[in-house]
């Protein structure tokens, strides 16, 4: 009998941690999954949302993976879904091209992530023709 219970408690300790890293959901709703700015600076948006009704408001952290992705807001409270569907929220995507350090395509991605979700991407690609030139740093002498 000892055996058994030796056996059980293995098996709930071996189990116990699967449980858990298995507790991420489906959540995070987007609109767009890639953003192509090609040689536009203008800014892109793209709607997120809580698909999941099961789960009360969540948290959603979105950040870049590239220096050169600027994203707003960075936290965003996403409501359940009501009876008149998905409450969607809006997310600014624009571009700091003085910060990207190559010519040609350029690509990068924005994660949405939150407590217990499975994190969503958003692929973005960037065409730079050229650098932005780097001014040596200022010497002030004998002012």
């Amino acid at each position: 009998m000892s055996r058994a219970i030796r056996f059980m408690t293995l098996l709930a300790l071996l189990v116990f941690p699967l449980v858990l890293s298995g507790c991420d959901v489906n959540a995070i709703w987007v609109s767009r999954t890639e953003l192509n700015f090609e040689r536009d600076s203008n800014p892109q948006f793209f709607e997120i949302a809580n698909d999941n009704a099961n789960l009360g408001t969540i948290d959603v952290n979105i950040s870049a993976d590239k220096a050169w992705i600027k994203v707003a807001p960075a936290t965003m409270p996403c409501d359940p879904p009501g009876e008149s569907g998905r409450v969607k929220q809006t997310v600014e995507v624009r571009l700091d091209r003085s910060k990207i350090t190559e010519t040609g395509e350029n690509q990068g991605t924005i994660t949405l992530s939150a407590s217990g979700v499975k994190p969503v991407t958003v692929t973005v690609t960037a065409i730079q023709d050229s650098l932005t030139p780097v001014l040596a740093p200022l010497n002030i002498v004998n002012p």
